[in-house]
């Protein structure tokens, strides 16, 4: 059956939304090797790291919140979250950018430890700019999204073109994790390249975004309800509590990968300086397979909901992640003391590389489904209390996300630090992180646990969670039908008011 007339969204006004995915896809890639930057090249003390995700995490579950509920009390002929969007985006680019141009002197391999308190600084205060323009921008996204259509087959529609543009970004970000992977000066100046560039082209999908998107003014409530009642209703309500969860763990699980995998690609599968000859294309063939596995997972992604439901796509991705990096783990975990003196790639990367791809075929679903599953929570929350507070839950969902993504950004240096893999200092001024000591075994074990077993364990506590979801195929669709009738009205009292 095809939409409503209402419910209907053109091919142009879904590009134009979904290209907002696109400065989301490069910069969370990109994101993803803050700690390869920071820590690898730059030398930052794994203790000033986590006291500034310290800070870093408490910032975001207040901002998150705050701002959700200044966009839901802003009025104006724009709409709400429109204004926040124009304002904030050229802010956002130039906060990108920030992250990765610290002064160069101020490097361990450079400056020494004399510069670690500047270089914390730094690394603080761009992260919390970064964060606030990427709350601005995507709480705002993230609340337009219910509101352009009712219909599911829409949403999902809409989401393959953000989730299609966001991997695009994402496979963008390939190139500076190749830079990142085993860092020398020269890969370093391209790679800040690199984010400048990415920094400029993340303008334009702004622009088409608030050329071709439209506000609906029948999602807006007459009255300003006080936040306390907002946020109250939205933390009682079982499949927003639920969401909130799944949203939490599937961030961090994310960020645990992305951060991990340029140091995978380094000690697992063999592209660093201890190496001898090694380049990146000796560790293609171990990429080949996750890879593959994206793309058949965004397919089986899209496959699920057709046949089943929503719930059971997000329960299938989580069940594969669990199985995908226990296995990736178990191959790489090597006994202290098994290699010592010299380093050679692990017997197990190839079962890594299969573990990891198996995983891969889940990893979709956050990027294909979360919009569409928060959006199905925002709408139960209508249906039950005759309010749409879209901005209010997008930000009580990050009191879970934002913080496991502080928890990941400091977790992986400090784990590769107590399993001996350190910043290289003056002597060794070409290299990224180098093994203090001799068992080279017992740092890729390292990298094992913070690629492979914190991502497993986290999926796990996901699935579990995700099974007490309520909204399946035959609960939303009583949802729905209550408020097609709900917003047919709020269309008919809009008229009456326009004349």
């Amino acid at each position: 059956m095809p939409p409503a007339p209402a419910d209907h969204v053109s091919w142009k006004e879904m590009i134009g939304f979904g290209l907002s995915s696109l400065p989301g896809g490069m910069f969370a890639s990109v994101m993803g090797f803050l700690q390869a930057f920071w820590y690898g090249w730059m030398g930052l003390d794994p203790a000033w790291i986590v006291l500034a995700q310290i800070f870093y995490a408490t910032w975001n579950v207040i901002n998150d919140p705050v701002f959700g509920m200044l966009m839901d009390r802003t009025r104006t002929r724009h709409g709400r979250y429109m204004p926040w969007i124009k304002a904030c985006a050229p802010l956002f680019a130039a906060s990108f950018a920030l992250l990765f141009f610290p002064p160069a002197g101020w490097s361990m391999r450079e400056g020494g430890a004399a510069f670690q308190v500047p270089l914390f600084a730094w690394y603080l205060a761009s992260q919390l700019f970064f964060d606030t323009c990427f709350t601005i921008c995507y709480l705002a996204t993230s609340a337009l999204f219910p509101q352009i259509t009712l219909d599911g087959r829409e949403r999902t529609k809409i989401a393959l073109v953000s989730a299609g543009l966001s991997i695009a970004g994402a496979a963008a970000g390939i190139v500076p994790m190749v830079l990142l992977s085993n860092p020398s000066p020269v890969s370093v100046t391209i790679f800040q390249a690199c984010v400048v560039a990415f920094a400029c082209i993340s303008l334009a999908p702004w622009w088409f975004l608030a050329r071709w998107v439209r506000e609906r003014q029948e999602y807006i409530p007459p009255v300003q309800y006080p936040f306390k009642e907002s946020a109250r209703s939205v933390l009682a309500h079982r499949p927003g509590q639920v969401f909130i969860i799944y949203e939490g763990i599937a961030t961090g699980t994310m960020y645990f990968v992305q951060t991990g995998f340029a140091f995978a690609i380094a000690w697992i599968f063999g592209f660093n300086d201890n190496n001898a000859g090694s380049t990146f294309w000796d560790a293609v063939p171990y990429l080949i397979g996750p890879a593959g596995g994206i793309v058949a997972g965004t397919i089986i992604m899209l496959y699920i909901p057709k046949y089943k439901d929503l719930k059971a796509a997000i329960t299938f991705s989580l069940a594969v992640q669990v199985v995908g990096y226990v296995i990736g783990f178990l191959a790489v975990a090597i006994p202290p003391g098994a290699m010592t003196g010299a380093y050679s790639v692990p017997t197990g990367a190839g079962l890594a590389s299969a573990g990891l791809s198996i995983a891969a075929t889940g990893m979709p679903a956050f990027l294909i489904h979360l919009a569409p599953a928060r959006s199905m929570v925002v709408d139960d929350d209508e249906a039950r209390t005759g309010e749409r507070r879209e901005a209010v839950f997008a930000g009580l969902g990050c009191i879970a996300s934002k913080p496991m993504t502080s928890v990941a950004l400091a977790a992986v240096p400090a784990i590769l630090a107590a399993f001996s893999l350190v910043p290289a200092d003056s002597v060794d001024i070409g290299s990224g992180l180098v093994v203090q000591g001799t068992d080279f075994g017992f740092a890729i074990t390292g990298v094992a646990v913070a690629t492979f077993l914190i991502p497993g364990i986290l999926s796990a506590i996901g699935l579990v969670a995700w099974l007490f979801f309520p909204l399946n195929r035959e609960t939303y669709a009583a949802v729905k039908a209550k408020l097609e009738q709900l917003h047919e009205e709020k269309r008919g009292q809009r008229l009456d008011e326009v004349g």
